[in-house]
């Protein structure tokens, strides 16, 4: 069985965009904003405080179950997606 070039390139893509979810779905490891500047030595820690909120990231919350209040918080930053975020030159969109 012989696929013409398009075809091949639409399973590739199908396959690489799968085994993407398949690594930020299950296989996600999160950093805290020192591990992101360690990991990507682009940015740096006054960079991430300007702009970090461009960047995939979730917010990761302590809350005290007697008072309801959040007692601690901090951003955590997915590894795969931000791998994906660079080499998917979605940097390029970051508008300031």
């Amino acid at each position: 069985m012989t696929f013409d070039k398009a075809t091949r390139q639409a399973i590739c893509e199908a396959v690489s965009r799968e085994i993407a979810k398949q690594m930020e779905d299950y296989q996600e490891r999160w950093l805290t904003a020192e591990e992101v500047c360690k990991t990507f030595g682009m940015i740096s820690p006054d960079w991430l405080k300007r702009y970090g909120h461009k960047l995939p990231r979730e917010r990761m919350e302590v809350t005290d179950s007697k008072t309801g209040k959040v007692t601690a918080s901090r951003w955590g930053y997915p590894l795969h997606r931000l791998q994906r975020f660079f080499a998917e030159h979605e940097n390029k969109a970051i508008t300031i």
